[in-house]
């Protein structure tokens, strides 16, 4: 095996490790200044009150009330009022579409299955 150290390889092996080492502090310092970088760039999302939350989702306050007790709605109540983040709110009323479960072919047959045809003369030539 090639990879096997022995006595003499020692230390050529450890050498490149010590390389490979450097390189990859080099290569981890510098994607973590580039993340802080864009992180100071994205600003914080701020929480915004049930008046707004009420105009992002459509309904209204006491329906609201109703599901953060439930804990169906994403809210944070860090005292007696109710906040909620945007993007959350926003996140939540697209995962409940609805899809329906019938086939393109199937909805088509229940639309045009009710209208009725007059059936085709047809002429019988008894002669």
């Amino acid at each position: 095996m090639e990879n096997t150290p022995s006595f003499d390889t020692m230390p050529k092996m450890l050498a490149e490790m010590m390389e490979q080492m450097s390189y990859m502090t080099k290569e981890l310092t510098s994607m973590s200044k580039r993340l802080q970088s864009q992180s100071k760039m994205i600003p914080a999302e701020g929480f915004i009150d049930l008046e707004t939350a009420c105009e992002v989702v459509h309904l209204k306050k006491p329906t609201i009330y109703k599901l953060a007790q439930k804990g169906l709605i994403p809210h944070y109540k860090p005292a007696k009022e109710l906040l909620f983040r945007r993007s959350e709110l926003i996140k939540w009323v697209e995962d409940s579409r609805r899809i329906s479960k019938m086939s393109l072919e199937e909805i088509t047959q229940m639309m045009t299955g009710s209208v009725k045809r007059k059936p085709k003369r047809v002429f019988h030539n008894d002669c």
